[in-house]
């Protein structure tokens, strides 16, 4: 769910910014029903999930939550990272965080028939609300969290 850091990882190649995207809603393996530069975009999005999975620093962090809250802790440190990319964007980019997200949302309207339906609801979501740059503000954090523990089979 970390989508800013993924199309920031991703940049500039539009196929590896809508791969980036579809990377959270293509299941299973790679099967070539995808265009090839979408298909190396989940390579490259699955390759950077695994690569913070894995990382000493990451495990601390999921360690360092409360039990009740390490099923979740995923998704609460991939939005957490966004939060801190996108108040820390200057540091990481020349590129201001608002052009950044114009371009990529340019990017995943213009290409938008390539997508999955759910990666397509995502792309629409993401724009209408401009998540990309409110990941600035902690309550998009809160709210982002919010919104995906409702969908929990679960509860939450």
């Amino acid at each position: 769910m970390n989508f800013l850091a993924h199309f920031h990882l991703a940049w500039p190649e539009e196929g590896l910014i809508l791969g980036a995207l579809e990377g959270d809603f293509y299941k299973g393996p790679l099967q070539g029903d995808l265009p090839r530069d979408i298909e190396r975009g989940v390579v490259l999005h699955r390759a950077i999930d695994a690569y913070t999975d894995r990382h000493d620093q990451v495990a601390q962090l999921r360690r360092a939550l409360p039990p009740r809250l390490r099923r979740y802790a995923g998704i609460l440190i991939d939005l957490s990272f966004d939060h801190v990319l996108a108040r820390h964007w200057q540091d990481f980019s020349d590129l201001p965080l608002r052009e950044f997200n114009t371009t990529v949302y340019t990017t995943l309207h213009a290409q938008g028939a390539l997508l999955s339906p759910a990666a397509r609801a995502m792309s629409q979501r993401l724009q209408d609300h401009d998540i990309l740059h409110l990941y600035r503000e902690w309550r998009t954090v809160t709210a982002s969290a919010q919104r995906i523990g409702e969908r929990f089979t679960r509860g939450n």
